[in-house]
Formats: C-alpha cells, structure tokens, sequence
C-alpha cells in the first residue's frame, strides 16, 4: 500500500540531498518551509537525506553497482516473508524476459539523475537571480478533460499530448499499474535499506577511527619521528659550525 506521507518524506530527502537552500526545496514541493523544517526534525530524517547525498555523489557505474546489490537484498527479503506483489513482480519481469533487480536499479538510478537534473537548473535560477524566495509559485494548468470528444484535428492533437504528458503509472493494463505501483514500493524500500547501509558504514569508520593502532604502526610512527628528530639536530648543528673565511 503506498503510503503518501513516506513518499513526500523520501521526496524532500531527495532534494535537500542536491543541496537546494531549505525555500527551494519547500516551493518545488508546495509547502512552507516551517512545514519543511518540522520534517527536517523528524527522527531518522538526516540520515536519509545524508545517505541520498552519499548516493548522488557517487559515479554512476558505482551508484549502480550498489543499487544493484540492494535490489537483491530487497527482493530476497520480501520473498521470503512472502509479498505478493514482490512474487508478481518478479514473475512478471521474467515473463518479459527481464531481470528484476535491474529494473529496480534502473528505475532508483534514473530518479536521483532527473532528480539531480533539476537542482541544477534550479540552482542556475538561483544564480541567474531570476528564482528567489518571494517569486511566486507557476500556476498549475487545468486538469485535461478526457471525456469531451475531439471535434478537430487541433483538439484530437491536444488530447494526444495531454495523454503523452500523463505519469508513467497511468497503464492501460490494470495488472502492469499494479506491478509499477509495487515497483515503486519496492524502490522506497531499497532506499531505506540504503539508509541503513549508510548508518553501518558509519559506524564502522567511527570505529576504525578509535581503534588502537597495531605494534608495527606505533613503531614506524616511532621511526619517522626518531628521524625526523635527527634531520632535525643536523640541520641545527650546520647551522652552528663556523662558516669558511672568504679568500
């Protein structure tokens, strides 16, 4: 069930990842930012706009490669606690002679790029000065009405490109608008495994930092200091010797 509240949240996360000052993001998304910054304080939001960060800052053949590996940890997972709509999913994509894990990896990849896109065009405006806290948002446009039959040419081909710019989740087959909608799901769900992936990798370079250095490392730590002393001393003791009389 696609919950709208987990959706937004992984939507703002997204786009305070891109570095997008905190009015951007608000506008882009149609609230206020005191609404954005009470989500900004809800627990376990910092990590997911940090492991967002981590996930766009890396190359993409990295990025895929990672994404890859969480899609299988996020289908294993939900096999085996037995989600029908993952067991769908995966069915389908092999009917269609597809791999399931790349068809997540794909569709998360293409989401942070179009994503990353648009904070750069947004942040042009922001330099260019011609997007700033007081402009107003763009009207939103009409609602098509599908149900009126097209009487000219001109109305037939604007009810083309009303139906060309609908959501990609409008399928005509009630079982693949299903199946994308479990797609969807399962890609919010590999975000927030990413997000604890993210937390352990932390933890653990937290505690490499703390942990005692081995024999070997205080020795050649030793080592370099001893000689560095002595380069030291010798640069002190040329520096007192007599100079040579000029002839």
């Amino acid at each position: 069930m696609k919950n709208p509240a987990d959706t937004r949240r992984i939507t703002l996360a997204r786009r305070l990842a891109c570095n997008l000052p905190a009015w951007a993001v608000a506008r882009a998304s149609g609230m206020t930012t005191e609404a954005l910054e009470e989500v900004m304080l809800e627990r376990g939001f910092d990590e997911l706009v940090s492991s967002m960060a981590e996930l766009m800052a890396m190359e993409e053949q990295a990025r895929l490669k990672k994404l890859f590996r969480i899609a299988q940890e996020v289908l294993a997972n939900a096999i085996v606690s037995r989600d029908p709509r993952a067991c769908e999913f995966m069915l389908r994509q092999t009917e269609l002679k597809r791999n399931p894990h790349k068809t997540l990896q794909r569709g998360l990849n293409a989401t942070i790029k179009a994503e990353m896109a648009k904070a750069e065009r947004a942040r042009a405006e922001i330099d260019a000065g011609t997007l700033t806290p007081e402009t107003p948002p763009p009207e939103r446009p009409e609602p098509f009405d599908f149900t009126k039959q097209p009487t000219t040419l001109a109305e037939a081909i604007a009810a083309c490109e009303a139906a060309a710019a609908l959501p990609p989740d409008r399928h005509l087959d009630p079982v693949d608008a299903r199946l994308y909608r479990a797609a969807g799901a399962l890609r919010r769900q590999m975000l927030r495994e990413e997000v604890i992936h993210h937390g352990v990798a932390e933890h653990e370079a937290a505690e490499r930092r703390n942990v005692p250095l081995e024999l070997e490392e205080v020795e050649a730590i030793e080592a370099a200091q001893v000689a560095e002393h002595g380069r030291r001393m010798a640069r002190q003791e040329a520096e007192k010797a007599p100079k040579p009389a000029k002839a």
